[in-house]
C-alpha cells in the first residue's frame, strides 16, 4: 500500500499537537491533560535530540510522530502497567510509520516515564482525575465491589505488616525483660497460626505476649508497652514537669473529637515540646493510639518525614527516582493506613514550612500534633502560656529545694513571667552556684537596668503586660545575663558549647557525642548539664541544647571553621570509614547537614564534604534530589574558588544522576563539560596522571 500522506517539517508538529489535544478532550480534568501534554512534548523533543531523528521524509515518518503513540500515551496513568506489545502492534498497523525495533519503543517509553515521575504534580493530578469516585460516578454496586477489594487489600497489607514486624516486636520485648525472664522467653517464644507471638511452657501452658505482659511488674509493663507503641525514638518524659493538667485534657479532647491536625503554639521555651512529650507518656492518653511517631524538625519537614518516618514504617524507596516521589509514596502509605495512629512533628517554626505539607498532611487519617512558635491561619491550635504561680514555684523547688529566700520566690517568678525555661534555668543556676533568690533577683534587675525593654514595664508585677515580641526580647536578655557565654573560661566548655550550638536541637545519644567530641567519658557533659547549658533524659544517656541557648552561644562564641575544626574532621573521618547503613542508623547525616547549614560560605572543606560525603551518601542511598542539591552547592563553591578539578568531579556526579533518571541529554551535557575541564587541566598539567 503506497503512502498517501507525507508528513514533514511543521506539519508533523502541528498534527502531533492536534492529535494530542483531540485525545485529551475526552478527559475530565484539563489541568491533568495540560500537564501530561507538556511531558509528552518534552519526551519527543528529548528523544529527537538524543537520537537525531528527522521530522519526516517521503518514505514515511518515525513512530514518535504517529497518532497511535499519542493515543497510547494520553491513556497513561502511574498505576497502569506498560503494554509494550500492544503499542508495537498498533504502530505496525500504520503503514506510514517507518520500521522500528521494540527496544526503540521501550527506550522512548522509559524516557517518558522518567520525565513523568520527575513531575510531582502530575502524579497528584493522576490520582485526582482517574481514581476519585466523583470523577467516574461509580455505581453503588461498583462501590461495594471496590470497598470489598480495599478491605481485602487492607487485610493482606495488615498481615504482611504483622509478618514484617514480628522480629521488631520480639526484639523490643526481649530488650525490656530482666535476665532471668529473658532466658525463659528465649527458650519458649513462638509464632502461632494467627501470627501472634506466644510463649509456651511458662506456668505449664501457652499464653500470648499480652497475657505475659500483664503478669509483669507495673514498671516493666509500662516500659514494654512503650517499646511496642513508639515506632520512632521519642524524647524522654520531661524530668521536671508541673501543671498543664487541663491543657493536656484539652489537647486530647480536640484530637479525639474534632481536630485531626492540631498545633500547640507558644513562645520559645514555654514548654510546647515538653507538653507533647508528657502527653504521649501518660498512659491514659498513650493508650488511645495504636502507634505513635515523633519527628523533630531541624531542616526540611518533607525530608525528615520521608527519611525518619519511612524508615520506621519499613518503606522501600529503592525504586523511587527522587525525594519528592519518596514523599508521595509515604503519603500514599499513610492515607491507606486506617489505624488510630498519632504523628507528632516538633519544632516547626517557619510559616512557609506549613505550606509545604498542609495539603498532604490533611489527607492522612492519622492524628497529627505540631509544635510551633508561629501560628498559620486556618489551623486549630492550643496556646501554651506561662505557668500558674503555684506550678512555677513547685517546678523551681523540685530542681533546687534548698534555695535560700523562699519567701521571695513569688517575686522571682513574677519577674521572669513564670516562663517555663527560665524557671528551670534559674533553679539550676542557683543550685550550681549556691545562690539565693535575692542573688537571682539582683542579677535580673541589673539586666533590666542595662537593657530596658517595654519603656518602664520593668517593675515587679507589670511583666504580664508585655507583648509577645517584648517577652521574646526579655527572655533573650535574661538568658544573656544568666549565662554570659563570652565569660566562660574553661576551653573545653567553650569548645563543646560551640559544637552543641551547630548540631540539631534534639536529644543525641551519649555514644555519638563521645565519638563526635573525642571524649572518654560524659563527665564534662554532666557538668554542662548541671550548669544549665544542656538538658538530658532521666536515664542520662542522651543530651541536647535548647534552641534558645543555641542562638545565645552562636551570637557570643561565634562558631567558625577554625574553632570547630576538630568536630568537622571527626565527622569527615566517620563518613570516610563507615557504610551508609551505619551512618543512617546513627543519625550522622543529620548532624552533618546541620553543620553545613550553619556554615553558609565558600570554603574548600565545605565543598569537599558536600561533594564527597553528603552528596555521595544520598546518591548511594537513592535520594537523588538531595544528592543533586549538595553536588550543585559543591560545584558553585569550587567555581568561585577556581578549583576546576572538583568542578569537573561535580559535573560527573550530577551527570550520573541525570543518567539514572533517564534524562540522557542533560547527562551528556554535564559529561561533556567534565571532559572539557579535564582536557584543559591536562594541557596545564601534562605530567599529572590524575587528569588523564
Amino acid at each position: 500500500m503506497g503512502i498517501t500522506t507525507w508528513i514533514s517539517g511543521k506539519l508533523a508538529s502541528t498534527l502531533f499537537a492536534k492529535l494530542a489535544n483531540k485525545a485529551f478532550d475526552g478527559l475530565t480534568e484539563q489541568t491533568f491533560t495540560e500537564r501530561l501534554n507538556r511531558v509528552i512534548n518534552q519526551t519527543v523533543d528529548a528523544y529527537r535530540e538524543t537520537f537525531n531523528i528527522p521530522e519526516g521524509d517521503p518514505s514515511g515518518y518515525h513512530f514518535i510522530w504517529s497518532k497511535e503513540l499519542v493515543e497510547f500515551l494520553v491513556e497513561f496513568s502511574f498505576f497502569l502497567d506498560f503494554d509494550e506489545d500492544k503499542l508495537a502492534k498498533a504502530l505496525r498497523q500504520n503503514p506510514n510509520v517507518q520500521d522500528f525495533k521494540k527496544e526503540q519503543v521501550n527506550d522512548f517509553y522509559q524516557l517518558f516515564l522518567a520525565k513523568a515521575k520527575a513531575d510531582p504534580i502530575l502524579r497528584k493530578l493522576d490520582i485526582e482525575t482517574h481514581y476519585k469516585e466523583t470523577i467516574f460516578k461509580i455505581s453503588e454496586r461498583q462501590k461495594k465491589v471496590i470497598q470489598d477489594i480495599e478491605k481485602a487489600n487492607d487485610a493482606i497489607s495488615d498481615l504482611a505488616d504483622r509478618n514484617k514486624n514480628i522480629e521488631d516486636r520480639l526484639e523490643k520485648i526481649l530488650a525490656a525483660l530482666p535476665q532471668k525472664e529473658l532466658q525463659k522467653v528465649l527458650q519458649s517464644v513462638q509464632v502461632d497460626g494467627n501470627n501472634n507471638l506466644v510463649i509456651s511452657g511458662i506456668q505449664g501452658s501457652t499464653i500470648t505476649i499480652n497475657q505475659y505482659v500483664q503478669q509483669l511488674p507495673p514498671k516493666q509493663q509500662q516500659q514494654l508497652l512503650e517499646n511496642l507503641k513508639f515506632i520512632t525514638n521519642p524524647p524522654p518524659d520531661p524530668q521536671y514537669f508541673k501543671g498543664r493538667t487541663q491543657l493536656l485534657k484539652d489537647l486530647h479532647q480536640k484530637l479525639q473529637e474534632k481536630h485531626q491536625l492540631l498545633i500547640v503554639n507558644g513562645l520559645g521555651g514555654m514548654g510546647k515540646s515538653a507538653v507533647a512529650a508528657r502527653y504521649i507518656r501518660q498512659i491514659q492518653y498513650q493508650s488511645a493510639y495504636d502507634q505513635i511517631a515523633w519527628i523533630t524538625v531541624t531542616k526540611s519537614i518533607k525530608d525528615q518525614l520521608t527519611t525518619q518516618l519511612g524508615a520506621a514504617l519499613h518503606l522501600d524507596y529503592n525504586e523511587k527516582p527522587d525525594n519528592q516521589s519518596n514523599f508521595e509514596y509515604l503519603i500514599h502509605y499513610l492515607v491507606n493506613d486506617r489505624r488510630n495512629n498519632l504523628l507528632i512533628i516538633d519544632n516547626v517554626n517557619k510559616l512557609e514550612e506549613f505550606g509545604d505539607i498542609e495539603y498532604d498532611i490533611k489527607r492522612i487519617p492519622w492524628k497529627v500534633l505540631i509544635t510551633s512558635r508561629v501560628l498559620p491561619e486556618d489551623f486549630a491550635h492550643l496556646r501554651v502560656n506561662e505557668l500558674e504561680m503555684s506550678d512555677a514555684k513547685a517546678l523551681f523547688l523540685d530542681i533546687y529545694p534548698k534555695i535560700q529566700g523562699v519567701g521571695q520566690l513569688e517575686d522571682l517568678m513574677t519577674h521572669i513571667n513564670r516562663h517555663t525555661l527560665l524557671v528551670e534555668l534559674t533553679a539550676r543556676l542557683a543550685r550550681e552556684n549556691d545562690w539565693s533568690v535575692q542573688d537571682l533577683l539582683d542579677l535580673l534587675k541589673k539586666s533590666d537596668e542595662l537593657y530596658p525593654v517595654g519603656q518602664g514595664k520593668v517593675k515587679i508585677g507589670l511583666h504580664a503586660e508585655f507583648s509577645d515580641s517584648e517577652k521574646r526580647e526579655r527572655i533573650d536578655r535574661y538568658l544573656m545575663a544568666m549565662f554570659r557565654p563570652e565569660e566562660v573560661t574553661d576551653e573545653m566548655h567553650r569548645k563543646l558549647l560551640r559544637y552543641f550550638s551547630i548540631l540539631p536541637p534534639e536529644f543525641i545519644a551519649k555514644e555519638q557525642l563521645l565519638t563526635l567530641f573525642s571524649l572518654d567519658s560524659t563527665k564534662v557533659l554532666n557538668k554542662l548539664y548541671r550548669m544549665g547549658w544542656l538538658d538530658k533524659d532521666e536515664d542520662h544517656v542522651r543530651f541536647k541544647m535548647h534552641p534558645l541557648l543555641q542562638d545565645l552561644v552562636r551570637k557570643s562564641l561565634q562558631p567558625d571553621l577554625g574553632n570547630t575544626q576538630e568536630l568537622r574532621l571527626t565527622l569527615e573521618s566517620i563518613f570516610d570509614r563507615e557504610n551508609e547503613s551505619y551512618l543512617k542508623d546513627h543519625q550522622y547525616p543529620a548532624y552533618a547537614e546541620s553543620i553545613l547549614d550553619y556554615f553558609q560560605r565558600d570554603d574548600d572543606w565545605i565543598g569537599r564534604f558536600a561533594l564527597y560525603n553528603l552528596g555521595d551518601y544520598y546518591r548511594n542511598t537513592g535520594d537523588f534530589e538531595k544528592a543533586m542539591a549538595y553536588y550543585e552547592r559543591a560545584s558553585e563553591i569550587f567555581e568561585r574558588l577556581d578549583d576546576s578539578r572538583n568542578v569537573a568531579v561535580s559535573y560527573e556526579r550530577m551527570g550520573s544522576i541525570y543518567k539514572e533518571k533517564g534524562e540522557v541529554q542533560a547527562a551528556l551535557e554535564l559529561f561533556q563539560k567534565e571532559v572539557s575541564l579535564f582536557e584543559e587541566l591536562v594541557v596545564l598539567n601534562p605530567h599529572n596522571a590524575d587528569y588523564k
